[in-house]
């Protein structure tokens, strides 16, 4: 099935800002909502970190496996809860193992690896892309002064959307040349619009035969 359009949420907080045609794309799919302040009317703050539970939603609605029925062993989504159907398919879908203690981290912020590292799962299992291997994503990687703070388990993650220019990294001093990645530092909500858009747009390129 197909997402079916919905009418664009009327944003108040997003004219003029580098994100505003992400948010809309998205918002007109049904991908991502604000928060109501009347009738139709929404904030969708920009520019807030992107809880777990939200991006949860995101994910299962973009890629069309959300369950309305579905439930989660996680001790932190319990029955009922809104977010706990979307976390519930996220787990089935195999996209998402929690925090490794038994929680989902419902309430915590999305990191930038940890963003990387769910959306590239739902990427290789719905769009069939192919991560790299071996010495390259050490190789791409190089570039960011922080490259040692990236953690091992989204290393393929990062290198493909930093090769594919979905995800760039923040010039430590404007004209300096010197890029940080920042894993571990939240992701906003603005962000995940740009990378979750051209994401859902990615198609990878066809091979060139050897000859």
């Amino acid at each position: 099935p197909t997402v079916e359009p919905t009418p664009v949420p009327s944003f108040t907080d997003i004219t003029g800002h580098w994100g505003e045609t992400y948010i809309k794309e998205l918002a007109a799919k049904g991908v991502i909502s604000g928060y109501e302040l009347a009738p139709g009317v929404f904030d969708f703050k920009p520019d807030s970190a992107m809880k777990r539970q939200e991006f949860a939603k995101i994910v299962t609605v973009a890629y069309e496996v959300y369950n309305p029925s579905a439930t989660s062993t996680f001790t932190d989504c319990p029955v009922g809860a809104w977010f706990t159907s979307y976390v519930g398919s996220l787990q089935d879908e195999g996209l998402t193992s929690g925090m490794g203690d038994g929680t989902y981290g419902v309430d915590r912020n999305m990191s930038r690896q940890d963003t990387a590292t769910m959306l590239a799962r739902a990427m290789v299992k719905y769009q069939k892309i192919a991560l790299p291997d071996g010495p390259t994503p050490i190789a791409l990687l190089s570039t960011f002064a922080d490259a040692a703070e990236i953690e091992d388990y989204a290393k393929p993650a990062i290198s493909f959307f930093v090769e594919e220019k979905i995800i760039k990294g923040y010039e430590t001093a404007i004209g300096s040349g010197v890029f940080k990645f920042r894993p571990r530092a939240n992701i906003t909500r603005a962000e995940i619009s740009k990378i979750m858009s051209m994401s859902l747009d990615y198609i990878a390129p066809t091979p060139v035969p050897e000859v």
